[in-house]
């Protein structure tokens, strides 16, 4: 569909131009904006908000981040004992950045419980990334990789020269008053009879 400006009269655009004029600059994705600057005027990723209402909670302002660092450490912090609540939210769609509300026990604040979970996810990220390595390395060993693209190229060839070739022809019935020689056809009408009534599909 078309959309009409009304701010702009007589300019037609299209909605994919109103996307492409509401798209975050590149820059915003590791570039700390200015909301990510404290009291002393120096920006900081990690900006830590304690609440005077409820005991041993707080907010965990964390910027340049989105939901692929927020959703697996509310996961991660969920296993800790000593959390009680924790979640999160993005303010904005194209605000890259996230709230992270924790609340703990006694034994414990917030920020500390934020800290063991993201050392722990840091520990299992890098305990991921080196057992992909050794796969990966196995793999170009053996040479998986090309064994696998060899049986795939093969398996296409065969296909075009099959359907290039086209169906199995049936054979030629004999003709009235021709004696039967007694040999089996390739393709016995009594097999499809018998896979019709068990059910059975049979492939030639």
């Amino acid at each position: 569909p078309i959309v009409t400006v009304a701010r702009l009269p007589g300019m037609i655009i299209s909605p994919g131009h109103l996307i492409q004029s509401n798209k975050p600059d590149p820059h915003e994705l590791f570039q700390l904006p200015k909301a990510a600057r404290g009291e002393d005027g120096v920006a900081r990723k990690v900006h830590y908000i304690q609440d005077e209402k409820v005991d041993n909670c707080g907010l965990v302002k964390i910027y340049c981040e989105d939901h692929t660092v927020a959703n697996p450490l509310r996961m991660q912090m969920l296993r800790d004992d000593e959390v009680r609540f924790v979640g999160y939210r993005v303010p904005h769609p194209l605000e890259h950045m996230f709230d992270l509300r924790v609340q703990t026990s006694s034994t414990t604040t917030p920020l500390q419980a934020t800290r063991r979970s993201l050392k722990t996810l840091t520990q299992e990220a890098t305990t991921l990334k080196q057992a992909f390595e050794v796969a990966a390395r196995s793999m170009d060993a053996n040479h998986g990789f090309w064994e696998y693209n060899v049986k795939q190229k093969k398996l296409l060839q065969e296909q075009r020269e099959r359907e290039a070739v086209g169906p199995p022809k049936a054979p030629a019935r004999p003709a009235k008053g021709e004696e039967d020689t007694g040999r089996a056809s390739p393709i016995d009408e009594s097999m499809w009879s018998d896979a019709e009534s068990d059910g059975s599909s049979v492939l030639a």
